[in-house]
């Protein structure tokens, strides 16, 4: 069975290091980039959350706050699959509005990429049993 990761990050060097280490650590694992949430589809968005394991969100975004795009994730699109947030910002006001509008858990920048890849498969392993 083929868990899928979606990562929602215009970095290519942050979706490039979790993806590598994932699918390293794990062949039944595959990450998927959402670059530009403006053109992500909700109907593809509705078929690939019924297939998506975790969604990883990058605080940093071009095209869309990182807190907007929650919002619009669990609100708007009605997604109700886990999202683990990664910032940057460390301010507790930012953080907590993260907890509001639907993240799961929240991710300092910087991590460890191998332990976090770790807990990401031990996660998802965990709820699909």
């Amino acid at each position: 069975m083929t868990h899928k990761i979606q990562i929602f990050s215009n970095d290519n060097v942050f979706f490039l290091l979790l993806k590598a280490h994932i699918e390293a650590l794990n062949a039944d694992f595959e990450c998927e980039k959402v670059q530009n949430f403006r053109t992500f589809n909700q109907q593809t968005n509705q078929q690939a959350n019924q297939q998506t394991s975790l969604m990883l969100v990058d605080g940093k975004m071009s095209d869309i706050s990182a807190i907007e795009l929650v919002y619009l994730l669990r609100y708007e699109h009605k997604v109700m699959t886990p999202i683990w947030f990664f910032s940057e910002v460390n301010k507790q006001a930012y953080l907590t509005k993260a907890l509001e509008v639907g993240v799961n858990r929240i991710f300092q920048k910087p991590f460890d990429p191998i332990a976090l890849s770790n807990e990401i498969i031990n996660y998802v392993l965990h709820l699909n049993n």
